[in-house]
């Protein structure tokens, strides 16, 4: 996997999927991106590095607006959606050019911020989501933040509302849903380090495939024209060796292999049909 590619991860809070966003992206050699998104989004647009955590995977509203009624312009012009006002939807924006340009430049891992929508043109991607059981949940917050179980359960009601009313919001897409991801897995089933070898596994897989069908694509494009060309030639040929079998009155061998012929054209005109295709 020596071309750039990019995984995003989407995760239920207390899945583990962060851990294994990090184990995979360490075992893939790649840079891996969660919060420190967040750092790289305030450095790329000169604003306070709390404005972004105010609104970090939360749907659209305004910040400051939204309490004060009041709006706020961005250092710069035309770099920011229209009216340049201190939304969530302008502080998305930045996020995600920011997701573009890694992508662009390096293989990375993403861990939520609607990072596979964002990267939903990408030609080497692969999108999961990991979910865990709701006791497998609960028992790694508790472990994790020493706090009771309606503690946890609290915190995973709200972080579920928060990620998924920004994931739709922005991407139209359901958050969590199967028909949205390359991959769902469930971790409370194989555990953290298998469920990373899962995954690995896919990821290697959809890659491959992915620049095998990219490669067709290209070369579908980079061919067209020559196909055509040639599919009309052929037909010219097929019509000519057609008209001349009809016209003239040929011994059975020469028949024969004016057959082989119109036989011949038939074979490469499919072919350019399902090339073009």
């Amino acid at each position: 996997m020596n071309k750039k590619f990019v995984v995003n991860i989407g995760r239920q809070l207390g899945s583990g999927g962060k851990e294994i966003g990090e184990k995979l992206a360490a075992r893939l050699g790649i840079d891996f991106y969660d919060k420190e998104l967040i750092t790289l989004a305030s450095k790329e647009s000169g604003l306070c590095r709390e404005f972004f955590e105010k609104a970090d995977e939360r749907a659209s509203q305004g910040i400051i607006g939204g309490l004060f009624g009041m709006r706020f312009p961005f250092v710069g012009d035309g770099a920011l959606p229209t009216q340049n006002c201190l939304s969530n939807d302008a502080l998305f924006k930045v996020q995600s050019d920011v997701i573009r340009q890694l992508a662009s430049e390096k293989s990375c891992l993403f861990v939520g911020r609607c990072a596979d929508y964002i990267l939903r043109e990408h030609p080497r991607c692969a999108n999961i989501f990991i979910s865990a059981s709701h006791e497998a949940r609960v028992a790694r917050l508790c472990a994790m933040h020493h706090i009771s179980e309606e503690e946890a359960e609290n915190m995973m009601s709200k972080a579920d509302k928060k990620r998924s009313e920004y994931y739709n919001y922005y991407s139209y897409k359901t958050w969590g849903a199967a028909a949205t991801y390359h991959l769902c897995i469930d971790s409370s089933v194989l555990g953290i380090e298998k469920t990373r070898d899962f995954v690995e596994e896919f990821v290697k897989l959809k890659l491959k495939r992915s620049g095998v069908v990219y490669n067709l694509v290209k070369l579908k494009k980079r061919g067209h024209a020559n196909m055509t060309s040639l599919f009309a030639k052929m037909q010219l040929v097929l019509h000519h060796c057609q008209q001349y079998h009809l016209s003239r009155q040929n011994t059975q061998e020469h028949c024969q292999r004016i057959n082989r012929r119109i036989a011949y054209c038939r074979s490469i005109v499919t072919g350019c049909l399902v090339g073009i295709r």
